[in-house]
């Protein structure tokens, strides 16, 4: 089998307990190739290929996955940075919530 070699900036290596999934599942008239990103057997991203040819190489099926398997790192990593934006705006709401339950006027005045 040919090797194809990727860029190491394009898959770094993943979080702990993160690891991925590559299946080709034929099912009837409509053969798909799925990858995933998973965390301790919950799958946390996903993406799979439309159709994929039944009749494809394992050289295809390999060029196929790695792309897929960018679509889906991308994924992952947007999803990681707006959890982490989400997490500052939970934090700044529990100060809120905290100021407001005080009692204390400064706290609450406008600033």
């Amino acid at each position: 089998m040919s090797e194809v070699v990727t860029d190491q900036l394009e898959f770094p290596k993943l979080p702990r307990f993160h690891k991925w999934s590559v299946r080709y599942d034929p099912t009837f008239k409509a053969p798909r190739l799925h990858v995933k990103i998973k965390l301790i057997g919950l799958f946390v991203c996903e993406e799979h290929s439309s159709w994929f040819d039944g009749e494809a190489t394992p050289e295809r099926l390999r060029l196929k996955a790695i792309l897929i398997a960018k679509l889906v790192h991308a994924n992952f990593e947007r999803d990681r940075r707006r959890d982490r934006s989400l997490g500052a705006l939970r934090a700044a709401a529990a100060e809120v919530e905290r100021d407001l339950n005080s009692g204390d006027p400064r706290k609450v005045a406008d600033k």
